[in-house]
């Protein structure tokens, strides 16, 4: 039996027996704008809808692996949902697509 030794981003998770992909991941950081329980505005439609700017908490951030690329789980709030049945799911949007925090 051979052992292979695997090494884990902190990051976002990526995985690789190679130690220099993972530091150069790592190195990366994890830059984002927004925080856990900041309010934000974005875009946002479900289905056919037409798409509108909605007021949502961040509940999650996530960074994408090997680019940490960040989205947002984000909570909408009901005020601004047209379908109550969506009412406390969590949605992802990218950080490129939220315009700022909701005043």
């Amino acid at each position: 039996m051979r052992t292979v030794e695997i090494h884990e981003c902190e990051v976002c998770g990526y995985i690789s027996n190679d130690s220099g992909e993972v530091e150069k991941c790592e190195n990366q950081g994890n830059r984002h704008k927004f925080n856990i329980d900041d309010r934000i505005e974005h875009p946002f439609a479900l289905g056919s809808e037409k798409e509108k700017v909605v007021r949502s908490e961040v509940v999650e951030i996530r960074f994408e692996r090997r680019t940490h690329k960040v989205s947002y789980g984000v909570i909408v709030d009901p005020k601004d949902l047209t379908d109550y049945h969506f009412e406390n799911d969590v949605f992802y949007v990218d950080e490129d697509k939220v315009i700022g925090f909701a005043k």
